[in-house]
């Protein structure tokens, strides 16, 4: 922040702290005092440059205060007090998304635009609000039911707690800051392109119906929010739940304008949807993984038998105890090694449950393969004298290394397979209607022990809504050079050659939530080891764009996903897009959980 009030002559600075996690993550600690709610480099910045913010009148708006926006307004204004800037510089805070108590009550919201029952909150991506999340009371506890997984019936035992409940605001309250004489605005969770919606918003005077350049604001906010990831194609939400307006990129264009500089166009704006995303997590169960190496002749049959020999100790009855019981397999060892490293691969165990003990008979079956036969009988478990000890956890798997199969082994670092606490996320939607999002600018005393006020001003609501309509996904038309016929085309009569993905195609992640997305475009340069010329060759983009779009089916990006496997479980739900003006297509994969629940151990 330092570096961009001082080295640039700038208007605005805005900043994004919040990835989907963090506000969850330390949402315990906050509540017990171990935390200050919100995020420490927020306040570090702007401790470094509070003095050079007032002398140059830069605006500041950024979601830094995470879970208590005020504590670090106030915090802020404190500073600005002591230096002597209190008649220079306001602050403001934004309040309003922290939904957690309205969550948990037993009747949610209904509105005419959108009706959620009294219940159940719908999932992001599931119109069916039936098949959402639960929220049930018993015996003074509130928590959270998969109403997917559990069909809305409560189970023996107590609810898992939710941790947070935030919903996604947009630029309203930061722009109703802005206007009421504001220069630094502090926020908790707000959309990522919030900040930069609303300096424009406010820097250009827009009317609440400017859809268009509303639009252009909010994806030239997910550009700048996402730093040097621009160049990595980050921003392909083609049916994100904007707050403020849903920008409409089907004809959206990239073009070079100078050096260092890109003219982004074709962007539509419409009114936005009269929901916005609620991100709620809570305590899932526990969670562990454990890690061991094949190498050498026959890894593959070297993990079928390890996994049926942990399913054989296993035994059905403790299996059915865990939610999540994965072998995974990963990376493939070189065709012709040259040394071990290069012949070794990895087999992941990844298990979740809802509690400690079931996760435990995990280790318990790894142990007892040790020094048995493979048609062996299921051993006696191993009890371990401390579930929560790593030390003996550790003693309990690195007996594996005694398994029959040769050149099968292990680390003796096992503390991931103590099983540990993990928050599960789900992202619903909540009326936009309902929310009561709001600009406080406090006046600080221009001396110390004098009396800081606050003056509150509600942001208000979008004065139109318009519901989002059916999500396209496609395949697209078979390419000519792919295709068969009777009289080859001239593509077809050339010679061909294997060549990696990524010599023709770059791509870059984007949504780390339950649902996650992938754009993939077409290089503006070509691959060294393709070219030997790095110039532009835009009759051959069109070429490799055309190869991709018939290439990268859905089916193939199931195989690229697990197969047939990851089709059968549910695990994911493909959805594809294409915006031919900048040769790319976005896949997107929902995911029920949350993508940490499936791929972090």
């Amino acid at each position: 922040m330092y570096k961009q009030a001082t080295l640039g002559d700038v208007d605005f600075i805005t900043g994004d702290y919040l990835a989907e996690v963090n506000i969850a993550k330390n949402a315990t600690a906050h509540a017990a005092g171990q935390h200050p709610g919100y995020e420490p480099s927020a306040w570090d910045g702007l401790a470094m440059s509070l003095d050079v913010i007032a002398a140059k009148r830069i605006k500041v708006a950024l979601n830094g205060g995470a879970l208590d926006p005020r504590a670090l307004a106030e915090r802020v204004a404190a500073l600005a007090r002591d230096k002597g800037l209190a008649d220079t510089l306001s602050v403001a805070y934004i309040e309003g998304d922290d939904l957690r108590d309205r969550v948990c009550a037993t009747a949610l919201p209904t509105t005419e635009e959108e009706e959620l029952g009294e219940r159940v909150l719908p999932h992001l991506d599931d119109a069916a609000a039936g098949d959402g999340l639960a929220f049930v009371r018993r015996d003074g506890e509130t928590g959270a039911s998969d109403a997917k997984k559990e069909g809305n019936q409560a189970d023996d035992d107590a609810p898992p707690p939710i941790v947070s409940a935030n919903a996604y605001l947009g630029a309203r309250g930061i722009l109703t800051a802005f206007r009421h004489g504001a220069d630094i605005v502090i926020a908790g969770r707000v959309a990522d392109a919030s900040p930069v919606v609303a300096a424009a918003w406010y820097w250009w005077g827009w009317a609440d119906d400017a859809y268009d350049p509303l639009a252009g604001a909010l994806v030239a906010g997910h550009l700048i929010e996402c730093s040097a990831y621009v160049t990595g194609g980050n921003f392909a939400g083609f049916a994100d739940r904007g707050s403020d307006v849903k920008a409409v990129l089907d004809a959206v264009e990239v073009v070079e304008v100078g050096k260092d500089r890109v003219r982004v166009s074709g962007i539509r704006g419409l009114p936005p949807p009269p929901t916005t995303k609620l991100a709620i997590f809570y305590q899932g169960g526990y969670e562990c993984q454990l890690l061991f190496n094949a190498a050498g002749y026959g890894w593959r049959e070297k993990c079928e038998l390890f996994e049926k020999q942990v399913r054989m100790h296993m035994g059905e009855q403790a299996i059915q105890k865990l939610d999540v019981f994965e072998f995974q397999r990963i990376g493939v060892p070189a065709e012709n090694p040259w040394d071990q490293n290069s012949s070794t691969m990895y087999i992941r165990i990844v298990g979740q449950a809802k509690s400690e003990a079931a996760l435990l008979e995990i280790s318990r079956a790894v142990s007892n393969i040790s020094l048995r036969h493979f048609h062996g009988k299921k051993a006696p478990p191993t009890r371990p004298q401390a579930a929560s000890s790593s030390t003996t956890t550790s003693t309990i798997i690195i007996t594996i290394t005694n398994h029959a199969s040769t050149g099968f082994h292990n680390s003796l670092d096992m503390r991931t397979a103590v099983p540990k606490p993990y928050l599960a996320f789900y992202p619903a939607v909540w009326p936009q209607s309902a929310l009561a999002e709001t600009a406080h600018i406090i006046s600080s005393p221009t001396s110390t022990g004098g009396t800081t006020t606050t003056v509150s001003h509600p942001a208000g609501h979008p004065p139109i809504y318009e519901p989002l309509g059916q999500r396209e996904s496609y395949d697209a038309a078979p390419s000519p050079i792919t295709t068969t016929s009777s009289s080859p085309s001239e593509h077809q009569q050339q010679p061909t050659r294997r060549i990696r993905l990524g010599d023709i195609a770059l791509a870059r992640s984007g949504d780390k939530g339950a649902n996650l997305n992938v754009g993939i475009y077409i290089r503006s340069t070509p691959s060294p080891s393709t070219s030997s010329t790095r110039t532009t060759d835009t009759a051959l983009q069109q070429r490799q764009w055309r190869w991709l779009r018939s290439f990268l089916s859905r089916d193939r990006m199931w195989e690229l996903l697990g197969g047939g496997d990851a089709r059968r479980q549910g695990v994911y739900k493909v959805e594809r897009v294409e915006f031919a003006g900048i040769m790319a297509r976005d896949e997107v994969g929902c995911v029920w959980e949350g993508v940490r629940g499936l791929f972090e151990g």
